[in-house]
């Protein structure tokens, strides 16, 4: 029986094998000789590329074919580039521009002829909606279901809507403004030259992080790495800050420090879940001005986040300055009546800077939903004044000096900033696989502990 059973299995095992035989062979006769001959990658749900998934040099196009003469420019730019260098180029393709062409060439990639549908429109020398049948019937693509797919009233955009947030998520992540991508780093040629220089360029990066030991399945990720680190050390150096007497200025070259401690995540000021991902501790003198810019942006955060981040406002400020600590006592009195935020917004919208003084803070709960004589009563008690010194101290053990400062994670951003680099604070701890959101790190296991790899968006592409 076991025996019958073996001969069977063997037979089925080369049945197969003889069919995969005749396939390749079948293959092998429809391509002409002496041609080299295009791969091109293609996995559903993924993005169209072309050359080898490990490439040392990966140009991110993010583009549209509808673009007129640039799209066919940067497409046979592309090309040559590819066939310049096939064994150390891979060109990935991103339409970001929800139009009936990229719809179409997505359709074409799903069948598996996506580049030459974008062949037969760079070969028709100015693209044009009303050819998309000539550019399907040149590339072998099936008309029928491309011409059902944009007809439908609300066409499946899903493709090209990942590649917008993969595009803003490098811009964020690499400052990069340009729509091709050599290795995370923007280029604009304009020429043949400039564009092999580019190549150039890219792959000399490769090159000195594989000397590094860096291994070739994860070069990529490692170059958007350091790109994204060159780039942190110049962004989000430090910003304007409150002067203060008793401790030197951070230099100004100097990137994201790190907290020292723990600090309270908690207090009658927050916004968000409590289980949120991301938690944002802003660190506020309540009399400095450029605290009052940065606080604007806080409910932004909230609104562009609203189940990714948490909000936490801590008031921090020096031992003279007793009208700073009044306001944040206010802030504490306010939330007994559960209008805290409404007080606070109140409190830093105006310009110049108030004077704060018991009565004008009492002044200023006119304008919002609670009784102003609780107000008046709870601060002349002082019934926060222990709450207020302890987040204070806290505060200190945790290394922060200077206000405004903003605390991401472990991350420690000195000075005023604006609402981009708010966003791009929270997207750098949101990107999948960061060791430092777990928040259990400390400085120095953070400087010998490498983060995991960012999930790489071709990490499923495979050849056809």
């Amino acid at each position: 029986m076991r025996a019958r059973t073996g001969v069977i299995a063997f037979a089925r095992v080369a049945t197969l094998a003889a069919f995969v035989s005749l396939s390749a062979q079948a293959k092998a006769q429809e391509a002409p000789t002496g041609r080299a001959v295009t791969v091109v990658h293609r996995a559903p749900g993924n993005a169209p590329s072309l050359g080898p998934r490990y490439a040392p040099v990966t140009i991110e196009y993010f583009g549209s074919l509808d673009y007129g003469r640039r799209s066919t420019t940067e497409l046979a730019r592309l090309e040559r580039l590819y066939l310049d260098h096939p064994n150390r180029v891979r060109v990935v393709f991103y339409l970001v521009k929800k139009s009936k062409l990229n719809q179409a060439a997505y359709e074409a990639f799903r069948q598996g002829r996506f580049w030459q549908f974008a062949r037969a429109v760079r070969e028709s020398g100015w693209p044009k909606n009303e050819r998309i049948p000539d550019y399907c019937r040149a590339a072998g693509v099936d008309v029928a279901r491309v011409e059902r797919v944009l007809a439908q009233p609300a066409p499946a955009n899903e493709l090209i809507e990942a590649a917008e947030t993969l595009r803003q998520r490098r811009q964020l992540a690499t400052g990069s403004r340009s729509n091709i991508v050599f290795n995370g780093v923007e280029h604009r040629p304009a020429n043949p030259a400039e564009w092999e220089s580019a190549y150039q360029s890219a792959y000399a990066r490769a090159r000195a992080a594989l000397d590094r030991g860096t291994p070739v399945r994860s070069l990529f990720r490692r170059l958007l790495r350091d790109v994204e680190l060159e780039r942190n050390q110049t962004w989000f150096s430090p910003g304007d800050i409150d002067e203060r007497a008793d401790a030197d200025p951070p230099p100004t070259t100097a990137g994201p420090g790190w907290l020292l401690g723990d600090v309270d995540r908690t207090g009658p000021l927050t916004l968000g879940p409590a289980r949120a991902p991301v938690v944002v501790v802003f660190f506020c003198n309540a009399a400095s001005s450029h605290c009052r810019t940065t606080f604007r942006h806080l409910s932004q955060l909230r609104d562009n986040y609203p189940e990714s981040v948490r909000v936490v406002y801590k008031g921090v400020f020096t031992d003279d300055q007793r009208g700073a600590e009044l306001a944040q006592r206010a802030i504490y009195c306010a939330a007994e009546q559960d209008a805290e935020w409404q007080f606070a917004d109140q409190l830093f919208k105006r310009y110049p800077v108030p004077k704060l003084e018991r009565e004008r803070l009492v002044e200023r709960a006119a304008g919002v939903d609670l009784d102003p004589e609780e107000l008046d009563n709870c601060l002349v008690a002082e019934r926060h004044a222990d709450q207020v010194a302890r987040e204070m101290q806290r505060a200190r053990d945790a290394g922060v000096v200077f206000t405004p400062s903003i605390a991401v994670g472990r991350r420690l951003y000195v000075g005023k900033r604006t609402w981009t680099d708010l966003q791009r604070m929270v997207e750098l701890e949101l990107r999948p696989g960061l060791l430092e959101r777990a928040g259990e790190l400390r400085h120095r296991a953070l400087q010998t502990v490498a983060p995991a790899p960012e999930l790489d968006p071709q990490a499923t592409d495979k050849t056809p």
